[in-house]
């Protein structure tokens, strides 16, 4: 009888080792987090920008925060400045003005959708409300409008996915400098 519970606890014993082990091995490794995918950016932008002419005329300036709420999806706000020069003259705001200090400042709430995220060049089409400020200097409020733009891209990411570049073609409702609804333009970003 005790070589009999002796057999019956060595196999219960074995049992359990081998559900214990068969479990343990069944269970998936939990997936280390993907390090090229950052769900925080921070996009930088200076341009010199010229008229229909090729008259160097302002400068814009713009500085976003974009979260990634999923791969391919992104949204975030952006805060962009057109910084005339002396010698602008502004008359498709006011036709009375003359030449002086004109300044353009936009917020915007954007979305992307990017084409093939996982990957380091990236197609994006990027759509977004936004409210322009018109000023004369100093702080004088001049107008001020809500519009609308779309923008297909391309963005090229860098080998640890931190940096990156998009290069893109702005439709928009309001007209830009070169009185035109269409511009080039591209953003500097740092994805964290």
């Amino acid at each position: 009888m005790k070589h009999n519970f002796m057999k019956t606890k060595n196999a219960l014993l074995s049992l359990a080792l081998f559900l214990t082990s068969l479990v343990s091995f069944s269970q998936s490794q939990e997936k280390s987090p993907d390090s090229s995918f950052n769900r925080n950016l921070i996009g930088l932008q200076y341009n010199p920008v010229s008229d229909g002419n090729g008259t160097y005329v302002a400068n814009l300036i713009s500085i976003r925060y974009g979260y990634k709420i999923a791969r391919p999806l992104t949204i975030g706000t952006e805060l962009s400045g057109y910084f005339y020069n002396n010698n602008f003259t502004a008359s498709f705001y006011d036709p009375d003005m003359s030449p002086n200090h004109y300044y353009r400042l936009s917020t915007n709430i954007f979305l992307r959708y990017s084409i093939r995220p996982e990957k380091r060049i990236q197609g994006f089409l990027e759509i977004s409300p936004y409210w322009n400020f018109f000023f004369k200097e100093p702080m004088h409020y001049i107008d001020g409008d809500l519009c609308l733009y779309a923008a297909p891209g391309l963005s090229v990411f860098s080998k640890n996915k931190r940096f990156s570049m998009d290069l893109y073609y702005k439709f928009s409702t309001q007209f830009f400098i070169n009185q035109s609804y269409r511009e080039l333009s591209y953003k500097l970003n740092f994805h964290f």
